[in-house]
């Protein structure tokens, strides 16, 4: 995979979790690497986040601020430590 120069910071807190991980210990862990995608990710600048969040409620889809794309390359999670790979997406071990 080309590197692009590129990485991103997410924000732990900001993640959205299903109601039957309220209370859990793990549900960071769980929304990060359980394998059940119920999400799209996307990036877009700052200056949209307005018309992001109008279309949304124009088509009754919540969307949610997880993070923010920095010029350090890697991928960082704020606020809580990286869960171990619990479900391989293309198959095989994780």
């Amino acid at each position: 995979m080309p590197r692009l120069g590129v990485g991103a910071e997410v924000e732990a807190a900001a993640l959205p979790l299903h109601p039957a991980l309220a209370g859990s210990d793990d549900a960071v862990s769980l929304a990060l690497a359980a394998g059940d995608d119920y999400q799209l990710l996307f990036t877009a600048p700052p200056s949209a986040e307005g018309a992001i969040r109008a279309l949304a409620a124009q088509h009754h889809t919540p969307v949610h601020r997880i993070g923010r794309i920095t010029a350090a390359p890697g991928i960082r999670l704020v606020g809580a430590d990286w869960p171990a790979a619990r479900f391989a997406h293309f198959g095989g071990a994780p």
